[in-house]
C-alpha cells in the first residue's frame, strides 16, 4: 500500500486513491447529497472545461489534517492519546486537552509576515505556509518524506517524528492568524 497523506487539499474527482485506500467505502465522485451541497456535480466532475462544481472555486482554500492514527487502513480506531491525535493547541498544555481524530481548515486572506504578504500563486500555491499560520501549516510534516518511494525526499521540508507540536492545531483567531478550523472525531474515537 502506498504512504498515506494525513495533510493537503483534497484532490480532483475521481478520488480512486481514496475510495482504495478506504476499502471501497467511499464514493471515488462524492454525489451524494442534496445538489448544492456535493463536491462534484452530478457527472461526478469538480473542474474541468465543460463543468464546474462550486467545489472548483473553494479547493484551493480547504485543507485537511487526519491524525496518522486514524488512517483508512488502521484496523480499529485506536485509544486517542496525545502521541496519536490531534490536539488543540489552546488547551495542549492542560491535563484535559481536546484530542481529536481529524480537522478541516480553511484558509483566510493572505495575511503580511515578516514584511511579506503570504503568496497564492506559481510556485507557493503548493506550500502550506502560504495559506496556513503557525502549527496549521507544520501540519504539513504529518506527511512522509519522500512522499512515495519512488520520489525523491524534499530537501527542504525538515523530517519530524510524529507527535508533540506536529500534531497540534489552532482555532483561535488572532491578528496572525486567521484561519479557520473544524475539529472533528472519528466515530468509536474518545
Amino acid at each position: 500500500m502506498p504512504p498515506a497523506c494525513f495533510f493537503g487539499r483534497v484532490p480532483d474527482t475521481p478520488f480512486l486513491a481514496s475510495q482504495r485506500d478506504a476499502g471501497e467505502r467511499l464514493s471515488p465522485t462524492w454525489v451524494q447529497g442534496p445538489a448544492g451541497c456535493r463536491i462534484a456535480d452530478s457527472s461526478g466532475t469538480t473542474a474541468g472545461a465543460s463543468g464546474r462544481s462550486w467545489w472548483h472555486f473553494w479547493k484551493r482554500h480547504v485543507f485537511y489534517a487526519l491524525s496518522p492514527a486514524f488512517r483508512p487502513d488502521a484496523p480499529a480506531p485506536p485509544a486517542c492519546d496525545r502521541l496519536s491525535c490531534l490536539v488543540r493547541a489552546e488547551t495542549a498544555g492542560a491535563g484535559t486537552a481536546e484530542r481529536h481524530s481529524f480537522a478541516v481548515l480553511v484558509a483566510g486572506a493572505p495575511l503580511r509576515h515578516n514584511a511579506a504578504v503570504q503568496a497564492r500563486g506559481g510556485r507557493a500555491e503548493s506550500d502550506a505556509r502560504n495559506w496556513l499560520e503557525g502549527g496549521n501549516a507544520e501540519l504539513r510534516l504529518l506527511n512522509p518524506n519522500p512522499a512515495a518511494p519512488e520520489c525523491s525526499a524534499n530537501a527542504t521540508e525538515p523530517s519530524r517524528p510524529v507527535g508533540g507540536e506536529t500534531l497540534r492545531v489552532s482555532i483561535a483567531r488572532t491578528p496572525g492568524r486567521n484561519d479557520v478550523v473544524v475539529l472533528g472525531r472519528t466515530e468509536g474515537a474518545p
